[in-house]
């Protein structure tokens, strides 16, 4: 799971609208 994390950090780094997305959706997995 942490791999997937940084694999979509990457894809989307700097853009804070989309790390929000990123947060929600590990809230969601957990």
């Amino acid at each position: 799971m942490i791999a997937q994390f940084l694999e979509l950090e990457k894809c989307f780094k700097g853009s804070l609208g989309n790390r929000n997305m990123i947060l929600i959706a590990l809230e969601a997995k957990n």
